[in-house]
């Protein structure tokens, strides 16, 4: 939008226009024809009503003052929604409803471990700017939850300090206005004051915002070309293979995904089981949980391995969770695929060379359970000319020669699949 404003003089009875604007610190002053004089009118009526419409969402966002002295010694109530879930007195456990409350409290019984877990990652430049932004002083990662009620848009959890009259409505977040300076470090028309939002409580490594989008929340991500290309490639190969994914799209610069957790609470496998990450553990805490629950697992990890993606960890996937009755659903869809395929090293390893397939091969191979499931439910198996579709029908081009890539990813497919065939031997970790 131009900036300025738009005079008009009349002289000897004839009307000139004028486009007035501050430039290096002096009005300045430049005619325009009647034709381009109607077309800044329309500019800066529009720009007008978006400046009225952005003062208006600033105005009815909710603002959060400083922290009470029952917020920062963690007294009070974990909440889903309006009901309480456990009760704290000054950090101490005091009750918790065992079907309903998040699992990192059953596990841990902290206030402090909970709150940790969802606050935005400090290393990320934009996060010091949120925080300078927002100015909040604290350094500890679970007060600064705090500034957000420790509230997340995965789930319906939130602290509620002593004597407080606060509802849910009151602090579910229901606005964007600093997605951009999460995503890319703009301060523009920021509000005065600590506002509600959902950036505090964003995890991960990579620059990200929260947006609304026709009443739903997206998250958009910074990625380099390879990590984009994976994630959407990933995505595509996912639901081609029966396994079921978050929905990704391309709005360039960034990538997009909708929240998909909508209606139901979401909590990371770190909340259920802590940091431990090795194969054999999580499937066998999660056949707890019930053989459906531990097959999708088996499902995602043999995916993990065909798309080569390192950077599976205890805290990009979990569990979706009944918000009325707390029961276990089934494992929340596959996401968070930017490192996978070439967006960790620009390509796929050798198949018979690649670690991470092996790794996963050796614990399923020799697990009876496991190998039986993963025998019973073979990969489809697509040929190169469906992976090729596939890749010509995203949005960006292929980083590498696609042919090449699409005859490795069915090499991948049909090496998995034979090992859990009757003729496939367990593989021998190196």
């Amino acid at each position: 939008m131009p900036e300025g404003y738009l005079s008009k003089k009349t002289i000897h009875g004839k009307v000139y226009f004028y486009h007035q604007f501050f430039a290096d610190g002096a009005l300045r002053s430049r005619y325009v024809n009647s034709e381009e004089a109607e077309r800044l009118k329309e500019q800066f009526a529009e720009k007008q009503e978006i400046l009225q419409e952005i003062k208006a969402i600033h105005s009815s966002a909710k603002k959060v003052g400083s922290l009470s002295k029952s917020a920062t010694a963690f007294d009070g109530y974990l909440m889903s929604g309006d009901r309480v879930v456990a009760t704290f007195d000054h950090g101490a456990l005091v009750s918790m409803d065992e079907k309903r409350c998040p699992f990192i409290i059953q596990r841990t019984k902290l206030m402090d471990c909970f709150l940790s877990k969802r606050v935005i990652d400090s290393s990320r430049s934009n996060a010091k700017l949120l925080k300078k932004a927002l100015g909040i002083q604290e350094k500890d990662d679970e007060k600064i939850a705090l500034y957000a009620y420790g509230a997340s848009i995965g789930d319906d959890y939130w602290f509620r300090p002593r004597h407080s009259k606060l509802k849910y409505a009151d602090i579910c977040f229901d606005n964007d206005i600093y997605a951009e300076l999460s995503l890319t470090g703009k301060m523009i028309l920021l509000p005065s004051g600590i506002h509600l939002t959902p950036e505090l409580s964003t995890r991960g490594a990579q620059e990200k915002g929260w947006k609304r989008k026709g009443g739903h929340w997206v998250l958009y991500k910074k990625e380099s070309d390879e990590q984009l290309f994976s994630e959407l490639l990933s995505c595509q190969l996912a639901r081609a293979l029966g396994i079921p994914t978050a929905e990704y799209h391309y709005e360039e610069p960034y990538i997009a995904s909708t929240n998909f957790a909508e209606g139901v609470n979401f909590e990371p496998i770190v909340s259920y089981l802590g940091e431990d990450e090795d194969y054999e553990y999580v499937y066998r805490s999660l056949l707890a949980l019930g053989k459906g629950i531990a097959e999708q697992y088996l499902n995602l990890m043999r995916f993990d391995a065909l798309v080569y993606n390192v950077d599976r960890h205890n805290e990009n996937y979990g569990l979706l969770r009944d918000k009325e009755s707390g029961e276990v659903l089934s494992l929340a869809p596959n996401f968070d695929n930017n490192l996978c395929l070439l967006g960790y090293q620009g390509k796929l390893p050798e198949t018979k060379k690649d670690g991470l397939l092996r790794r996963f091969l050796s614990f399923a191979t020799k697990n009876a359970k496991a190998r039986e499931c993963l025998a019973n439910h073979p990969l489809p198996p697509l040929s190169e000319e469906e992976i090729l579709s596939l890749i010509d029908a995203l949005p960006l081009p292929c980083p590498i020669e696609k042919e090449g890539l699409a005859r490795q990813l069915k090499e991948r497919i049909d090496y998995l699949n034979y090992a859990f065939s009757i003729a496939g031997i367990p593989v021998e970790e190196e």
